[in-house]
């Protein structure tokens, strides 16, 4: 009897650290899937915020030559500064608003001066 229960101890035991031994491995596949997955998503991020830079300054340049461009024809503000200057913002004109349309059928809105 006692010999019969050693063996199945040590039969317990050794399916015991077979089963230890594939979980453990299959947590490390499962840790490296999740750290190339990590990786991967970074590098997407780093693109995407490099991309959201240069579309950022891009803006920033097509606002400066478009406020340069209106600003040769006339002294007058691009439609989308109007608002600052204490104009309607929603597109609708006021009383005090006036639109100019120039040769290449650019309208601009501005307030009249007083």
């Amino acid at each position: 009897k006692k010999q019969r229960r050693l063996i199945r101890n040590r039969l317990s035991a050794q399916l015991h650290r077979e089963k230890k031994r594939c979980m453990i491995s299959t947590l490390k596949t499962k840790v490296q899937t999740r750290d190339e997955t990590i990786e991967d998503l970074k590098q997407k991020l780093h693109m995407a915020l490099s991309e959201t830079s240069s579309l950022k300054t891009r803006i920033e340049q097509l606002e400066r030559h478009s406020q340069v461009s209106f600003t040769a024809r006339g002294n007058i503000s691009p439609p989308h500064l109007v608002g600052s200057s204490g104009s309607s913002t929603n597109g609708c004109l006021s009383s005090e608003e006036s639109c100019l349309t120039s040769d290449d059928d650019d309208t601009v809105c501005v307030g009249s001066t007083p």
